[in-house]
């Protein structure tokens, strides 16, 4: 009887993270869509895009899991072809930071060529 307990404890741990991988799949899916979004300086739909993601589902599959606060960071990479010398990019960054103040998990990454 403990080896019958104990398989279907494995059968519905099994089940919660094959659901726990289609959420997350879910999301690095509409992550990268706002990220796009984001370097396109397209911020109110990035914002609303990211609203739709529910992260009570994902920590309630996660069950506490530590993994599944990482999930909540957001790495915003923003590929900039600018003149540093007119000060575009410090405009850019003032506008992402703006736009970003209510994600404190964002990271925000620029990368200059």
């Amino acid at each position: 009887m403990d080896k019958a307990k104990e398989l279907d404890r494995l059968d519905k741990k099994m089940a919660r993270t094959k659901e726990l991988q289609k959420v997350l799949d879910h999301r690095t899916e509409v992550e990268e869509k706002v990220f796009k979004l984001f370097s396109e300086g397209k911020f109110e739909e990035g914002k609303a895009l990211l609203d739709t993601l529910d992260d009570e589902k994902v920590m309630e599959l996660a069950e506490g899991d530590v993994a599944a606060e990482e999930d909540k960071k957001i790495e915003i990479y923003i590929n900039c072809h600018t003149d540093l010398s007119k000060g575009n990019l410090k405009r850019r960054l003032d506008r992402v930071t703006e736009e970003t103040k209510d994600y404190p998990y964002a990271k925000i990454r620029v990368v200059i060529s």
